[in-house]
């Protein structure tokens, strides 16, 4: 028998652990802080959006590519090159349809995440990458927790 994922992030202790969604369309775990103006866009997000909230919202274009600049943050506060490379990204999307995984927008088995090609999010690890080794994601504003 499987245990919904939220009863995790709707702890009801005196310790409450600290909790981090990623989202980008209103369904994810942790957009539920955002529920209002998500509901507010159409019918659709309405229907679908989480209640779930979370103490730290990243909200991105595509999910994937807020992960990713998650992981980027950490290797810019660490030192370390923690993210994968573009080529790998195109590696792990083949990989994911050849297992049977289909696009989330287009719902075909084809190499694509939000119906945006392999190279496209092989570009956005390659842009995330430079972005954290350069120091254009400064890390006393990632220590911050900026809310620009």
């Amino acid at each position: 028998m499987e245990s919904p994922i939220d009863e995790l992030f709707l702890c009801r202790g005196t310790r409450k652990p600290v909790t981090v969604g990623i989202g980008d369309g209103g369904n994810e775990i942790g957009m539920g802080s955002a529920r209002v103006k998500i509901a507010k866009l159409d019918a659709l997000r309405a229907r679908i959006a989480t209640v779930i909230r979370v103490d730290h919202l990243v909200v991105a274009g595509v999910s994937n590519w807020g992960g990713y600049g998650v992981v980027a943050a950490l290797g810019r506060l660490t030192g370390q090159d923690l993210l994968h490379t573009p080529e790998l990204e195109r590696r792990l999307i083949a990989a994911c349809v050849a297992a049977g995984a289909c696009d989330g927008v287009t719902r075909r088995r084809e190499p694509t995440v939000d119906s945006l090609g392999a190279d496209t999010h092989a570009a956005v690890v390659d842009l995330l990458r430079l972005a954290s080794r350069s120091g254009i994601m400064g890390a006393s504003m990632l220590r911050r927790g900026s809310r620009r």
